[in-house]
């Protein structure tokens, strides 16, 4: 437990380091997008949450000292990256928006069937019914439709290139 509390306190030293080095001239510009505006910590803090629902205010160095800090706290909400992707939209940057839209979905997931996708997902790993039934998994328990859909293009791709298992 020591060595936990001694890596903690490590890491909040050098994120405060890193802050404290930041001069007053270096902030960085906001980018006008017509509505979520980026820094999204600057321009909309009070509808940022953790994936736990704790507010983004409440995850604080001084909170992770006392142990308030709990592992969903430290994980993205799926509504702030959903704000991302709209931005991302917005800057016409559709693959990214895309890509976070599937983070969001990813939220609901998990992190041990992340794991499990993220390895069906590697090619010669699988075959294609399994990939499949996959999609229709995330699809059904979670309404991740978006990753679904990249899992069954997955397997036509890998289908067609030879790089699934018969």
């Amino acid at each position: 437990m020591q060595d936990m509390d001694q890596l903690v306190q490590g890491i909040v030293a050098q994120l405060k380091q890193t802050e404290q080095e930041k001069s007053p001239g270096q902030t960085e510009q906001p980018k006008a997008t017509g509505g979520v505006q980026y820094p999204l910590r600057e321009h909309c803090a009070n509808q940022l949450k953790a994936k736990s629902g704790k507010p983004y205010e409440q995850v604080t160095y001084e909170a992770l000292i006392r142990g308030e800090v709990e592992k969903d706290d430290l994980k993205t909400h799926a509504d702030t990256l959903r704000m991302q992707a709209e931005i991302a939209y917005r800057d016409g940057k559709k693959q990214f928006g895309d890509n976070l839209m599937r983070a969001a979905e990813m939220t609901a997931i998990p992190d041990e069937e992340v794991l499990e996708l993220y390895n069906l997902l590697r090619p010669n790993r699988t075959d294609k019914k399994t990939l499949m039934a996959a999609a229709e998994k995330v699809r059904r328990d979670y309404g991740a439709n978006a990753i679904a859909a990249l899992i069954e293009s997955a397997a036509q791709v890998y289908g067609k290139r030879g790089i699934v298992k018969p």
